[in-house]
């Protein structure tokens, strides 16, 4: 059960903090679970008890590819929304498609690159609430350190004292 701070409790505390999983941490642990993986059975009980009919579905489903069907589904669709890229190029970002997200690109001194991403989000979320009533959570990641180029490698020295063979 969700308390006041974000944090789903658990029975006697969870791994990942003194009073139950962070969000993050119940995220990462509903996908894992999804995908197969039999790590947070804990969890898995307290879910159960929680959302029986959602805990359902789940087992009755083939945990091998639910992950990639959730995907297709509805992340696919999302993401494939022609009036997204409308809307970002309008903003002056550019978009690069993944199946279950996108890259955006800006110009390096665009100072509201961030309140144009919320626009962005604001408008995929709209969306979502449309078509089936859900209003998503989006994770927004900066990369702005992978963008950038790697330093050229020096050559390496040799000892002063180094002779060639001959």
């Amino acid at each position: 059960m969700p308390d006041g701070g974000g944090r789903v409790i658990l029975p006697g505390g969870g791994p990942h903090s003194s009073n139950g999983y962070t969000r993050e941490a119940a995220k990462a642990a509903l996908n894992q679970t999804i995908n197969g993986s039999r790590q947070y059975k804990r969890f898995v009980a307290l879910f159960k008890k929680q959302f029986p009919l959602l805990h359902g579905v789940w087992a009755r489903t083939d945990m091998a590819t639910v992950g990639n069907e959730i995907s297709n589904f509805y992340e696919t669709e999302l993401m494939q929304d022609m009036a997204l890229y409308e809307k970002a190029e309008r903003l002056g970002l550019h978009l690069t498609y993944e199946y279950d997200g996108c890259g955006v690109m800006c110009r390096e001194d665009d100072t509201e690159v961030l309140a144009k991403i919320q626009q962005l989000v604001a408008h995929v979320q709209a969306c979502s609430e449309r078509k089936w009533g859900v209003r998503p959570v989006i994770v927004v990641k900066s990369a702005t350190d992978e963008a950038r180029p790697a330093r050229k490698k020096r050559k390496q020295r040799r000892p002063r004292n180094f002779r060639e063979a001959e």
